[in-house]
């Protein structure tokens, strides 16, 4: 009797936990890049953003420019909530580039592409300024994304362990 009481809460918990699951999601996508792919700017940017679909993690984010010269010294990336942004510090003489970027989607799914853009002018770029420090953005850890899990199964083994407690002392009297 008490094996089939265990087996239906353990049956409607399981339930619980596949009706209380949140969609799949789906991995970050480019939705803006400054400068854009694939056009033709004046004067070098002294910096490059990319705007995606959903938050982005610093952990793992990085962005290489590559310009007629080679590579070309950028600072260290940051991320604020969907916008990863790199400051350019070496010098881009005129011509074609291309941004090879990689950010973890918010699922902790990495994903990478690559920019297009090319310069009419041959000024060398300033870094750009810092991104505000104050800045607040939303949570892209793992934690964060799987907080109604997390809950969940905890409840279940809380009430789990409870059950058997109760039915323990139930079988000592």
């Amino acid at each position: 009797m008490r094996t089939r009481r265990l087996l239906a809460a353990l049956g409607a918990t399981g339930l619980l936990l596949l009706l209380a699951a949140p969609a799949a999601s789906a991995h970050a996508v480019l939705l803006k890049a400054v400068p854009a792919d694939g056009t033709t700017v004046a004067t070098a940017p002294g910096q490059l953003q990319l705007t995606f679909d959903e938050a982005v993690s610093r952990i793992g984010a990085y962005a290489t420019l590559t310009g007629p010269s080679g590579v070309v010294t950028t600072g260290t990336p940051s991320t604020v909530d969907e916008t990863m942004s790199v400051p350019v510090q070496g010098a881009m003489p005129a011509g074609p580039y291309a941004v090879a970027w990689r950010v973890v989607s918010a699922d902790g799914h990495p994903v990478s592409g690559t920019v297009h853009f090319t310069t009419t002018s041959g000024a060398a770029a300033q870094a750009a300024a810092a991104p505000a420090a104050a800045a607040k953005g939303r949570s892209s850890s793992w934690v964060g994304s799987h907080v109604s899990h997390v809950a969940v199964a905890a409840v279940v083994v809380l009430l789990a362990v409870g059950y058997l407690g109760y039915d323990l002392r139930a079988r000592r009297r």
